[in-house]
């Protein structure tokens, strides 16, 4: 049980683990004393009965490896979920991005004149992609508005698409 910390003990719950005192339920008032010692109570009882569930079998080590077997496997599967989360977060920012610069582009070409290019830092007409005011104004508020319409088709397909995705849980022989 060398190996048992907090994090190791936090993934190995299905559910995950997180004690009472981090959900700031509790304040310092002197009648709440009473409630947080009867769930400290509670919390040191729980952890008591799973870990000698864990450890209590004929042989420890087959229990802790079966457990570990079990997390490990789980959280392979978790894996392919949290990897397609990431990727996701990506295109969100992806697309704000562009929508970001699409919208730029109509704040660029409406403080900076067409009428006088030479004053015109180069910068600013580089941003503009060598168009004109109108055009990078239209393209640009185009390109907001289509980003911004495809962000809310990825927030309402994702949930469908990750369980669709995401492996079955592999079944644990029992020995």
């Amino acid at each position: 049980l060398e190996i048992l910390n907090k994090e190791t003990y936090k993934l190995m719950r299905t559910k995950g683990w997180e004690p009472f005192w981090t959900s700031g339920i509790f304040t310092n008032q002197i009648e709440n004393d009473v409630k947080e010692q009867k769930a400290f109570e509670e919390e040191v009882a729980s952890l008591t009965v799973t870990m000698n569930a864990m450890a209590k079998v004929n042989d420890g080590d087959k229990a802790m490896k079966a457990t570990i077997r079990v997390t490990a496997d789980r959280l392979e599967c978790d894996s392919v979920e949290v990897r397609y989360q990431g990727y996701r977060e990506f295109v969100y920012f992806f697309l704000n991005f562009i929508a970001f610069y699409g919208y730029l582009l109509g704040i660029i070409a409406y403080y900076f004149d067409d009428s006088d290019m030479e004053s015109v830092p180069v910068t600013i007409k580089a941003l503009k992609l060598g168009m004109t005011n109108a055009d990078a104004d239209w393209h640009g508020n185009f390109a907001g508005d289509l980003m911004w319409t495809i962000e809310p088709v990825v927030i309402l397909g994702s949930p469908m698409f990750l369980r669709w995705i995401k492996p079955a849980a592999k079944k644990v022989k029992k020995d």
